[in-house]
């Protein structure tokens, strides 16, 4: 800090599996430049969410004369109070033994702390949104003074503005971010709306149905104190389909009748398919909280890759808009030639923007596309990606190649000067020609190579150049 306690974050992250520090911007999914990001301000940006009850005070509040340069906390951290509201009162009330044991013995709910287990679906998941979401940005200056006055268990709706695509689609500033500049709010959304940045659920779970006419919440798949692994915190209780068999019991005993896949196959988990992995964040691609069905429709107009494709990424627009049309009754989908003839994760890969590039490129190596799929021709695609003008979309795309068959060992530097990674993208497409030949397990004009694993560099190139360089950003 320096001496008007104004904190600062240094320009670096740490990787910790990489054990390495990379510029910020590298981190993220941003533009490529060639100068360090900026100092940002840890009261500004960083205690909304990372702090418990945080006061900026960065301005004077022009009516109260409130305000200074140095801000005030609750805790340095997300901690208790976070979620559970002030506990004040409840340290004192069951400060005695006696207290705690006869109310454990007659199961009375403690009224002098909140329990978001306790609360109706949507006060519960409105304590999680009020970090876990995107907010307009009209009541900054307010809470530049006075922080959040959310507190677990109010209606977040009275106290903060979560920012909906849906609500007014025709308001011309969210028209002309939609439809221009990749780099401002649209790259934090699908042109649908759809949240495509990690850390922003509750933007997603208000678009759902599930939410919306049901009684869903955070709760109903996660858990902050009893869950099976520290990534996901996914309720120890709710593991795989049950999350959502608690509510759909009628799918339950004919589930290949509804998924058309066998069962115990990754086409039969409800999660796959109605929350795909379109949001991105750390290097991965994220399962969306909009919980809706796959949609070709959607993915012809919008961009958002859909389930299917994500998944047989070996296969076409028209092949999941034909299985959709047959199992479930969704109407013909127009679509351009190459939709119709190429695989849509590579038409994504090569020719989409920076937020659908990466996320094709962790498709790639995902294991149960890889299942699906093949894992023999990914190799080819994923090189192409190391020389990608973003720094995280060549990592992405290096995760994904070291999890195919004879690419554990290869050893990239995504940071590193454009030389090398120009020479080890050469070295990997010739390492895939030498394993290709032999083991060849996909082929054909979907993806643009031949039973002798000879790539049709034509289309490959022409497809490549019609690439979308509109600059997008996501930060967390």
């Amino acid at each position: 800090p320096n001496v008007s306690g104004v904190y600062f974050q240094v320009p670096l992250i740490y990787l910790i599996k990489e054990q390495r520090w990379v510029a910020t911007q590298d981190s993220f999914l941003m533009p490529p430049t060639e100068h360090l990001a900026g100092f940002q301000v840890w009261n500004t940006m960083c205690t909304a969410c990372h702090t418990v009850a945080t006061q900026p005070r960065m301005i004077v509040d022009p009516t109260t004369q409130e305000g200074s340069m140095f801000s005030r906390t609750a805790e340095l951290g997300i901690a208790c109070e976070a979620c559970h509201g002030p506990a004040e009162q409840h340290v004192r009330a069951n400060r005695w033994p006696r207290r705690r044991y006869v109310q454990h013995l007659a199961r009375e709910k403690d009224t002098t702390v909140v329990n978001p287990k306790r609360l109706n679906s949507k006060r519960s998941t409105e304590t999680c949104g009020q970090c876990h979401s995107f907010f307009s940005e009209h009541d900054q200056e307010r809470w530049q003074v006075h922080g959040t006055t959310f507190r677990a268990g109010d209606e977040l709706d009275s106290v903060k503005a979560v920012f909906r695509y849906t609500e007014n689609p025709t308001d011309p500033l969210l028209l002309k971010r939609i439809e221009g500049d990749h780099s401002g709010l649209s790259g934090r959304f699908w042109p649908d709306g759809t949240i495509r940045v990690a850390g922003r659920e509750y933007n997603g779970l208000l678009e759902s149905a599930c939410y919306q006419k049901g009684h869903m919440s955070c709760l109903s798949c996660h858990s902050m104190h009893d869950y099976a692994d520290t990534n996901d915190q996914l309720s120890a209780e709710i593991q795989g389909d049950e999350s959502c068999l608690q509510c759909h019991r009628d799918f339950e005993n004919h589930l290949e009748q509804h998924t058309h896949h066998v069962p115990d196959s990754s086409g039969s988990r409800c999660l796959n398919c109605h929350m795909p992995h379109t949001t991105y964040g750390l290097f991965t691609a994220i399962r969306s909280h909009r919980i809706d069905s796959p949609s070709v429709a959607v993915s012809v107009r919008t961009g958002r890759p859909n389930a299917c494709n994500l998944c047989h990424v070996d296969q076409t627009l028209a092949w999941a808009a034909e299985h959709l049309s047959r199992w479930y009754a969704q109407p013909p989908v127009q679509m351009g030639s190459d939709e119709k003839q190429i695989s849509a994760a590579l038409l994504w890969l090569l020719k989409g923007d920076a937020s659908q590039r990466v996320i094709a490129a962790w498709s790639l190596g995902w294991p149960e596309a890889r299942q699906a799929s093949g894992e023999h021709w990914q190799a080819l695609y994923l090189a192409q990606l190391l020389g990608d003008p973003y720094a995280a979309v060549r990592q992405v795309a290096y995760m994904s190649l070291r999890k195919l068959p004879g690419f554990a060992a290869l050893d990239y530097n995504f940071t590193g000067s454009e030389v090398p990674r120009v020479q080890i993208a050469a070295e990997a497409v010739r390492q895939w020609q030498r394993l290709a030949t032999r083991k060849l397990d996909r082929h054909g004009e979907r993806i643009l190579i031949d039973r002798s694993a000879v790539p049709n560099l034509k289309a490959i190139d022409r497809i490549f150049r019609q690439r979308d360089d509109r600059p997008v950003s996501i930060v967390e």
